[in-house]
């Protein structure tokens, strides 16, 4: 039987892990859009801030403070 997260994880370990760290976060913020209407917005407001600061933290290569406000407001 395949397991698709199992597949995703595996696929995700063959590529840049760069590269693979903002494609999960990309399917996260998509798993965000779908549910849209699902979460209140605060909530889905505070989930969007810290996927953007994930993002801008890999892209630095270091822990922005944009990152620990958007992890405390989640």
């Amino acid at each position: 039987m395949i397991v698709p997260s199992r597949l995703l994880g595996d696929l995700l370990e063959q590529i840049d892990q760069k590269r693979a760290a903002h494609l999960a976060l990309d399917f996260a913020r998509h798993v965000l859009d779908l549910e849209r209407d699902e979460i209140e917005e605060p909530v889905w407001a505070a989930c969007l801030g810290y996927v953007e600061a994930c993002h801008d933290a890999i892209d630095l290569g270091e822990v922005p403070p944009r990152l620990s406000e958007a992890k405390e407001r989640l």
